[in-house]
């Protein structure tokens, strides 16, 4: 590409005659052959100055080096003597610290032994107080010592006679026992025979049951006759008036018998044989009627007093029954409950039993007496109620001086033991 270029570029001047009359290959090779010279020549010389420019540089770059060279040693020797006179500064500041320590720990020693020696003066006047005081105390002491020898003695013979009262109690603790055997024995005897007399009361009020029916009926079978009675009476009564009303059509005196004095009617209804038979008949069904009546009533109100006699020694029966039951049933009950966990009573340690005031109670029991111990002696803490302060009794139980009191049951269980019978009998 470059060639054609520069023969175009470099291309002589030729008029138009004398290109038709030359050779063009040989033109083009002598341009080629003078432009390549060209270049070669213009490359070399540019070779070389880069050459000498770099040997230039070279020659200044090893000057700049030697130098730094010379400098740097100069520097290092510098370096050198300031490093030893350090080490020497070093050590005379170590020296000096170590000085500066050594005063210092004698001033501190100094300030200590004057602090000693004022607090050994202040020790040694409240010794002296101490020691009067100690000497007022023994004095107290042994006076307390001689009392207390006589409480000993005192509580020695109390002992004795708790002893020998604990064994008294212990016979009637087993009089007691054998009491409840008998009590026992007895029990399931009553019992048996409450269970007689149930079966014998059923059986009586089957019994009962077949006596009433059967006397409803009767008393129905006799309602019934009764009533057949009444409407046979009435039927005759009934036919009687029939008759009379047409004996009295057949009279044709009636008028006459209205205007006739007393004594003549008397007369007359004492002579006719058919007014007296009227007469009698009427007089006998009313009384019969009457008697009906009043029976039905009667009979009726006896019917009604015997059911209302029966139904209230039912209901009698039937409540002496429902308390048996519900007494033997709340007995059971309260049986139970005495034996229940919750309820059931628990052995207490000696330390606790001192604070409770018993040696076997509830759980329940046991903390609701805690709390009333912790409000009689005023043991709450006053800025927080919920915190409990112990005095002396509660550290034997509770070894704590704070406790929150709403957690005192895991502190409790310790001195708590399972149920036991013993204490029960107790």
């Amino acid at each position: 590409i470059l060639p054609s270029r520069i023969m175009i570029a470099k291309r002589p001047r030729i008029s138009f005659r004398n290109v038709f009359e030359l050779d063009q290959d040989e033109l083009i090779r002598d341009i080629v052959k003078k432009t390549v010279e060209v270049k070669v020549n213009e490359m070399q010389t540019l070779v070389k100055n880069i050459l000498f420019a770099k040997e230039r540089e070279n020659v200044e770059r090893k000057l700049a080096f030697s130098a730094v060279a010379r400098e740097n040693i100069t520097l290092k020797e510098k370096n050198t003597v300031v490093a030893r006179e350090n080490l020497m500064l070093k050590e005379e500041n170590t020296a000096l610290t170590r000085e500066n320590s050594t005063l210092k720990e004698e001033n501190r020693e100094i300030s200590f032994l004057k602090v000693k020696n004022t607090l050994l003066s202040r020790d040694n006047s409240t010794l002296k107080e101490e020691n009067t005081n100690l000497k007022k105390e023994k004095i107290a002491v042994a006076t307390e010592i001689s009392t207390l020898k006589e409480e000993i003695i005192a509580v020695g013979r109390e002992n004795k006679t708790l002893k020998e009262e604990s064994i008294g109690v212990a016979r009637e603790n087993l009089n007691l026992k054998k009491e409840k055997i008998a009590v026992a024995t007895e029990n399931s005897t009553l019992k048996e025979e409450t269970i007689a007399v149930g079966r014998e009361n059923k059986s009586l009020k089957e019994e009962n049951t077949t006596v009433a029916g059967e006397n409803s009926t009767i008393l129905l079978k006799l309602l019934v006759d009764k009533e057949r009675q009444i409407k046979d009476l009435e039927t005759q009564i009934s036919s009687l008036k029939n008759e009379e009303s047409k004996l009295n059509n057949e009279q044709k005196c009636t008028v006459c018998c209205d205007e006739m004095p007393e004594t003549k009617r008397k007369s007359t209804s004492v002579g006719n044989p058919r007014k007296r038979a009227k007469s009698s008949l009427s007089d006998n069904e009313k009384a019969d009627k009457k008697a009906t009546a009043g029976g039905s009533k009667k009979l009726k109100k006896k019917i009604s007093r015997s059911v209302g006699i029966k139904k209230a020694k039912k209901k009698e029966s039937n409540t002496k029954l429902k308390n048996k039951k519900s007494t033997s049933t709340g007995a059971e009950k309260v049986k139970k409950k005495s034996i229940t966990g919750y309820t059931a009573p628990v052995e207490l340690s000696s330390q606790l039993a001192a604070i409770v005031g018993g040696y076997a109670m509830p759980r329940h029991e046991v903390v609701k007496r805690m709390w009333d111990y912790i409000k009689e002696n005023n043991l709450q803490d006053p800025e927080d109620k919920q915190m409990v302060i112990c005095d002396w009794k509660l550290s034997l139980v509770i070894p704590v001086e704070r406790f929150r009191g709403f957690g005192m049951s895991k502190y409790l269980k310790q001195h708590m033991s399972g149920w036991n019978a013993t204490f029960v009998n107790r």
